[in-house]
């Protein structure tokens, strides 16, 4: 007879040191380990219950929150958020590149949201190019009192009635170019585009062709000037593209711009031996409050009309942010500190003035 101590135990009795294998990253943990720990996960047999789903999703929400809401309201203390940071409590705040990206990505979704009550981005005064709508509709009154011209008698035609109706005509459009023909002269005026020499397009023709159509007609062969004047064609024609270009590139033009005052700082504070990424985290913070500071204010203003809370506040806060946080942060004398901040504020004027033009430029060139 077989002896019971002879049978093989039961699966349920085999030792609690048998492994299994982790579900979401493929490697082996205990039996009885409620999460793994290699990714963190909690072991589950794949059933989850719709309450634990919502729990999950009530849990990571307030926690991003908390991190979200902490932040903002520390960065208004100024050094306080890059100082903990780098005394190691990281996982407090989230990531300052990742909220930086956050702050950006609300105040253009509130650029965006302006539309036509944004800033006007028809400003090619070197081309001197008219809104299309407006010399359409001049253009238009033009061919009409030509018409009627022709309709009238011919002895009212005379060469004193023609004379006082092209006084009237540059009277009422004096912001158009004109020049003489036989015809109505507003028929034949149009816009001296200036690059390498003066080029004279008729209204009708800037309305009724191409871009390449024109240049061709008029013949302009130098590569700049056919660059710049398609355009300044293209612009006119579609200003909203080019202010979606620029404003998208905003974005990179503000962590450019870190990055070079970053280096400046670097300079400064030779003696500290501080790391670059101290002096670009510095920065990150104070341009993210900022950024978040005029969104939310001009958000205020906007949809909840608070008329008398003005923008400017963000940009006083700024400028003294930036002053006392370089006094905290880096500790030196207030002497020191304020002629560091005077020569920080010199090179950051030009270097932002560079960025914006040269990111106009290149909106206006490519987009």
């Amino acid at each position: 007879m077989e002896n019971p101590s002879d049978a093989q135990p039961d699966s349920s009795e085999q030792p609690s040191s048998q492994k299994v294998i982790c579900p979401n990253c493929d490697k082996k943990i205990p039996r009885k380990a409620v999460f793994c720990p290699k990714c963190g996960q909690k072991q589950v047999s794949g059933k989850i219950k719709m309450t634990d789903l919502l729990l999950r999703l009530w849990n990571t929400t307030f926690h991003l929150e908390s991190k979200f809401l902490r932040m903002v309201w520390h960065l208004l203390i100024p050094g306080k958020v890059t100082t903990a940071y780098f005394q190691g409590k990281i996982k407090r705040y989230p990531h300052p590149i990742q909220f930086f990206l956050v702050c950006m990505f609300f105040f253009l979704l509130y650029v965006g949201s302006r539309g036509k009550d944004g800033p006007d981005l028809n400003m090619f005064s070197l081309l001197k190019i008219e809104r299309p709508e407006v010399i359409k509709g001049k253009v238009e009154m033009a061919e009409s009192l030509e018409q009627h011209w022709d309709s009238i008698p011919e002895r009212l035609r005379t060469p004193a009635a023609r004379q006082a109706l092209d006084t009237l005509m540059r009277t009422s459009m004096r912001d158009l170019d004109f020049w003489e023909k036989d015809s109505l002269g507003i028929m034949e005026g149009g816009y001296n585009f200036i690059v390498s020499k003066p080029y004279k397009f008729a209204n009708r023709d800037l309305l009724r062709m191409s871009p390449d159509s024109l240049l061709q007609y008029y013949q302009v062969e130098p590569w700049l000037d056919r660059l710049l004047i398609r355009q300044g064609l293209r612009a006119t024609n579609d200003t909203a593209a080019v202010a979606k270009f620029w404003v998208g590139s905003f974005t990179w033009i503000l962590l450019f711009q870190i990055a070079i005052m970053s280096f400046w700082l670097k300079l400064m504070y030779q003696r500290q031996r501080r790391y670059f990424v101290e002096h670009f985290v510095l920065l990150i913070h104070l341009h993210s409050g900022f950024i978040f500071l005029l969104t939310f204010i001009s958000t205020l203003r906007t949809y909840l009309h608070f008329d008398w809370l003005s923008r400017s506040l963000s940009l006083w806060w700024f400028a003294i942010a930036t002053l006392l946080t370089m006094y905290f942060y880096y500790g030196q004398s207030k002497r020191k500190t304020l002629l560091k901040y005077l020569i920080f504020c010199f090179l950051y004027a030009i270097m932002f003035f560079l960025a914006i033009v040269l990111s106009f430029l290149t909106s206006f060139l490519f987009f």
